[in-house]
């Protein structure tokens, strides 16, 4: 009898067991619908715990509830400070910010301690011409502009960079006398007044002489610090974009350094100072206020009582002996630099990035350049620091060229033909009220790809174009029949009466394409669409598409992706659950039939030890 009462116990308390683990997550099925009285078995803190270490959906299952509440955290109807920080400190630092300085600024600039490729003067590799147009002055009017004495340009890095080169190959010249000096780092800056002329395409080096100012070009070297390095090229920045300012013209180009700057209320500091460094693309910092570091700086003689590097103040002329100038300077430079090294600079078409604003990464502006009403509405091919690319004009032939980096580019409609100077920095082509407008004198007809992509679908805009309702009853007055099929072309170009010059010969071509299209689409011309007097016959196609407005209901709430991954792992985990459940009940009957049989074993071992005698 006890044996039998056992059994009953054990298994009901196994059932009880078995029946009492799903009881709260049925009492809460109301609340998952879409995920069942699984999605609360899962919800459990111990049994939700058990069936995703069975089913293996524990670690996805974490990964996604992570990530829902980072995306949670970053939404701005949900976000609190809490989930914002949350979501900031998981967030991945952020890439670093481009650099204001392309690839490359450094080139042209001499390596300290590196000595100079000396190239054989009868190589007949060696350039001795410009292969692009060095920019120094633009004629506006009866005046000129001094663009050196504004911003950096092409020519002011040839200019410095041969200076540079002559004054480290005279350097190296002087064999040991000059050792010590060899593994500093030269720069050179030259005050843009220098340059009066711009130099074209073909000019040769020996004739560069002839666009440099007159007077006194001999070259001097100093050593000095960086911090008074920043004095000198602040003094050069003063005066920049004041023409009537007593340091106007002494802006600095440089070689073998990186400047930017800030101007704040006038005054302009210098914010970033850098050397070139062959192993450093960015080149080698230098603190602002270092006094030790030593480096030397070639700039014209006549400029020295200027910047304060007379000798009286600590600065000796290491040139002093060395007859170098400007002029002979950029005639040597082959023989200084190499043949592939030279040619590389007298191709450079931009400047090269060594002085910029500090904002200059996020600097762009768009270029305007004028090509007159002939032109308007056409697909244009040109050159834009010698790359080609195709822009449109619009209806008045302005030419637009969106996303310029900051600072001058040359613009030519062909190889060969003349150079256009655009700088938002200077003011030159940007569109803008005061800007120097730029205009092209002729196109070449090679660089005239045709009417603009967006001239095409412009028939298909006649119908919905309902401004023109004044237009249409002057042009239905005398040929109310017969003009109908020619309706449409006909408010297309009367609308825009300034393209009929602008596009005699393409504009030909496309007429007689509307023309074979107007017989089967003759009923909805624009007129009888838009003219108030018609007959309400051609309204009919209106109520036809009145049904197309179904889409609305789409616009359904979009669903958690949290809870999606939750149902999702309740419709797999009970898929799977039938499976542990059996196993459970199995492993529970095993263990009652156990307990079972070992008592059984215990209770007839101690019948036969404790029985008594008779």
């Amino acid at each position: 009898m006890k044996d039998w009462k056992l059994r009953m116990a054990s298994g009901l308390l196994a059932l009880g067991l078995v029946c009492a683990a799903p009881a709260p997550a049925m009492a809460r099925t109301p609340e998952h619908p879409a995920g069942g009285w699984v999605t609360g078995l899962m919800d459990l803190p111990v049994v939700g715990d058990l069936l995703r270490l069975l089913t293996g959906g524990g670690e996805e299952a974490a990964a996604g509830e992570g990530a829902s509440t980072a995306e949670t955290a970053a939404t701005a109807e949900t976000a609190t400070a809490e989930t914002a920080e949350t979501a900031a400190r998981a967030a991945p630092a952020e890439a670093a910010a481009p650099q204001p300085w392309p690839q490359g600024w450094m080139q042209g600039a001499v390596q300290p301690g590196v000595e100079l490729p000396r190239a054989d003067a009868d190589d007949p590799t060696l350039p001795d011409a410009l292969t692009a147009t060095q920019w120094a002055a633009l004629p506006v009017g009866q005046d000129t502009l001094s663009l050196t004495s504004r911003e950096e340009t092409n020519f002011g890095d040839l200019t410095a960079d041969a200076a540079a080169q002559a004054a480290t190959a005279w350097l190296w010249q002087q064999g040991e006398a000059t050792a010590d000096l060899r593994s500093l780092p030269v720069a050179a800056a030259i005050p843009g007044e220098l340059l009066t002329r711009s130099a074209a395409a073909g000019t040769a080096l020996a004739d560069l002489g002839g666009c440099l100012a007159e007077g006194d070009l001999s070259l001097a070297m100093v050593q000095i610090t960086p911090a008074r390095l920043v004095s000198v090229l602040e003094t050069g920045l003063a005066d920049r974009e004041d023409p009537t300012g007593e340091g106007y013209g002494l802006f600095l180009q440089l070689s073998g350094l990186r400047m930017t700057y800030t101007e704040t209320e006038g005054t302009a500091r210098v914010a970033e100072l850098a050397l070139a460094d062959p192993e450093e693309e960015a080149g080698r910092a230098l603190a602002l206020d270092d006094e030790q570091t030593p480096l030397l700086l070639v700039l014209p003689r006549a400029c020295l009582e200027t910047f304060g590097l007379t000798e009286a103040e600590g600065c000796p002329d290491l040139l002093a002996d060395a007859g170098l100038t400007l002029p002979d300077a950029l005639a040597a430079l082959p023989a200084n630099l190499g043949a592939a090294d030279t040619a590389a600079l007298l191709d450079r078409t931009a400047p090269a990035g060594r002085v910029l604003p500090a904002d200059a990464a996020d600097a762009t502006f768009t270029g305007v350049v004028e090509l007159g009403a002939d032109y308007a509405g056409l697909q244009i091919r040109l050159l834009v620091d010698g790359r080609e690319v195709t822009a449109v004009t619009d209806a008045q032939g302005r030419l637009t060229l969106p996303g310029l980096a900051g600072g001058g580019h040359t613009l030519q409609m062909a190889a060969g033909e003349p150079a256009y100077y655009l700088s938002d920095r200077t003011g030159v082509g940007t569109g803008a009220e005061g800007s120097v407008p730029v205009t092209v004198a002729a196109v070449p007809a090679d660089c005239v790809l045709g009417p603009a992509p967006t001239a095409a679908p412009t028939p298909t805009a006649a119908p919905t174009a309902s401004p023109e309702p004044t237009a249409t009853p002057a042009a239905s007055a005398s040929p109310a029949p017969t003009a109908a099929p020619t309706a449409a072309p006909a408010t297309v170009t009367v609308t825009s009466p300034e393209e009929e010059p602008a596009t005699p010969a393409p504009t030909a071509a496309p007429t007689p394409v509307p023309a074979a299209t107007a017989a089967p689409t003759a009923r909805p011309t624009a007129a009888p669409i838009f003219d108030p007097t018609a007959e309400m016959l051609q309204a009919t196609p209106d109520p036809t598409l009145a049904p197309t407005a179904t889409p609305a209901p789409t616009a359904e709430p979009t669903p958690d992706p949290a809870r999606l991954e939750e149902q999702e792992a309740a419709r797999k985990t009970s898929s799977q659950l039938p499976l542990y459940i059996g196993l459970g009940l199995a492993a529970v009957g095993a263990a009652v039939v156990a307990v079972v049989l070992v008592r059984r074993k215990l209770t007839a071992r101690s019948g036969h030890t404790y029985r008594r005698k008779p």
